[in-house]
């Protein structure tokens, strides 16, 4: 996740306990998660739908605006 100002945003993780490393890119925050040797879902029939069962990190601003008509706040 490249933030290319301080913006306040939520994470939702499925699946996942992890913690992202910090650094800086052009003085832009860079958060990055990792998640390794996760072993492959056995494919099975009658699984629930993929967005039940998969690992994932979800994100979402807090606050934002778009072309100064919207604004939306979480």
């Amino acid at each position: 996740l490249i933030l290319a100002k301080d913006i306040k945003y939520k994470t939702y993780s499925i699946g996942l306990n992890t913690t992202p490393t910090k650094t800086k890119i052009n003085g832009d925050p860079v958060l990055v998660w990792q998640a390794l040797n996760i072993p492959p879902l056995k494919k099975e029939g009658y699984l629930p739908p993929e967005n039940k069962v998969q690992n994932a990190i979800l994100f979402s601003a807090v606050d934002f605006e778009l072309e100064d008509s919207i604004r939306i706040i979480f």
